[in-house]
């Protein structure tokens, strides 16, 4: 009943005999129903045990079972770490879709007797937090008055002890700088969680190269499977050696690592960019063998090529003197057939023959190794090549 509504109680006595004065029989009185305001706060008994990188949501009821409207009903909460962190946050929202407000903070509403509305309060639970955090939430309700006229206050508390963790570090090694025949290539994986984590990895590689993981091919994209078991106050790690091979096909290509669990919670990709050395009988020859020293080497060996050319050609084009090269030229035996009809005409042409075919000689007479008669047939030569 509300408060504040007016009664008449009348309270009356049948008497058993003659009653001679009736009209006392009956008392009759007024009463006004007392307005009474008292809040109540239900929310749930259990503790809860949360993830790291999670969200909890806390359920709460605020209740009105006063008879009369309270029109500053101040509902919150307060929230408390240990150890201490910053990444915790936590929201209250009063009613679905209703005012929200953060740790400390007091939302104020009207009631009416009997009414009530549902709280919710989400803490948010950092990547950051320590494993074994314990975070308290208290929800509190503030309305009514006591006996006493005090403000009645109602707290409800709820404790999340963060001993759950999906943590999973992945790692793909550098590339060296040398350009090498094969490439090695690590994957190192690290698990941090509290329950056994299952894994899949593939690689992508340009096409004509070969990957071979822990003595086993992995094929272009194909999935591998990798397993990290729970181990309490322990980490599991598992390191995976790679050996990338070009077959053919390109010098230059990029490798794609992509991970995940198995249901994809945490997911992992990276890139790195590898190069093979080119084959000699591949490579052009300024390409491989041009550079500063060899190009001073050759342009020394190609002045000197050109000097030796140059002085080549100087002394073929210089004339030759052939002053002493007739030691006695090659005669060919030559038989002279003359008729003689008597010794006085054939010694008459002998000499008059000889006055005037017979060159001159020269100052230091006859050259050496020449006869006379040799020297009456070429003597002509002889000099002409002396330019006399």
């Amino acid at each position: 009943e509300a408060g504040g509504e007016f009664h008449t109680i009348t309270i009356g006595v049948e008497p058993e005999g003659q009653d001679l004065q009736p009209e006392d029989n009956e008392v009759e009185a007024d009463m006004i129903t007392g307005r009474i305001n008292f809040p109540e706060l239900n929310g749930s008994s259990l503790d809860y045990h949360a993830m790291v990188d999670s969200t909890v949501t806390i359920n709460g009821t605020v209740m009105n079972v006063g008879n009369a409207l309270e029109s500053s009903m101040d509902v919150g909460f307060e929230l408390s770490t240990s150890p201490p962190t910053n990444d915790v946050v936590a929201f209250m929202t009063a009613g679905i879709g209703g005012p929200t407000s953060e740790s400390g903070e007091v939302l104020t509403f009207p009631m009416g007797p009997g009414t009530s509305k549902l709280l919710f309060i989400d803490v948010m639970i950092g990547d950051e937090v320590p494993l074994n955090t314990r975070i308290v939430v208290t929800m509190f309700v503030e309305g009514g008055l006591n006996e006493e006229g005090d403000v009645i206050r109602f707290e409800h508390q709820n404790l999340i002890t963060v001993d759950e963790q999906r943590k999973i570090e992945m790692q793909l090694s550098e590339v060296s700088n040398n350009t090498l025949a094969n490439h090695e290539i690590w994957l190192n994986l690290t698990s941090l969680s509290t329950q056994t984590e299952d894994i899949t990895y593939s690689f992508t590689y340009p096409e004509n190269w070969q990957m071979m993981c822990d003595g086993t091919l992995i094929a272009n994209d194909e999935t591998v499977n990798a397993s990290l078991p729970y181990a309490r106050n322990a980490e599991a790690f598992k390191d995976i050696r790679c050996e990338i091979q070009r077959l053919g096909g390109v010098y230059i290509g990029d490798v794609v690592l992509t991970a995940s669990t198995i249901d994809e919670v945490i997911q992992f990709s990276d890139t790195r960019t590898y190069e093979f050395e080119k084959p000699a009988a591949e490579e052009g020859f300024f390409s491989k063998n041009i550079n500063g020293p060899t190009l001073i080497a050759v342009g020394i060996g190609v002045l000197i090529l050109i000097a030796i050319l140059f002085i080549a050609r100087k002394q073929r084009n210089t004339p030759v003197e052939e002053e002493t090269f007739i030691s006695g030229p090659p005669i060919s035996q030559q038989t002279i057939v003359q008729t003689v009809p008597t010794q006085t005409t054939v010694e008459v042409v002998t000499e008059a023959a000889t006055e005037t075919s017979t060159p001159p000689l020269p100052d230091g007479g006859l050259p050496d190794g020449w006869s006379m008669e040799q020297w009456i047939h070429y003597g002509h030569q002889y000099l002409e090549r002396l330019g006399k």
